[in-house]
């Protein structure tokens, strides 16, 4: 290989791996952007907190599920958040 080929893979390999962190964390971020929403996180602990209530108070599976899916679906529509 003579010099003027090493030089551009060189530049091209930092032109790309420059490039990719952007990329990569856009694409990670896309899902989980909830997680630094706080007031909506701290609106699903305390649905987990009062279904798991219900639970072990008689309310059994059935109830923290319904508790949980309810509290769960408001938590969405109140921040914004498609209530699926």
């Amino acid at each position: 290989m003579n010099l003027s080929r090493i030089a551009f893979i060189a530049v091209t390999a930092t032109v790309s791996l420059s490039a990719m962190p952007g990329l990569v964390s856009s694409a990670i971020a896309g899902p989980y952007d909830w997680m630094s929403n706080k007031p909506y996180v701290a609106c699903l602990k305390t649905v987990t907190y009062r279904a798991e209530l219900i639970r072990d108070h008689g309310g059994g599976r059935a109830g923290y599920e319904i508790r949980y899916n309810s509290g769960r679906r408001a938590c969405n529509r109140a921040f914004g958040y498609p209530d699926y």
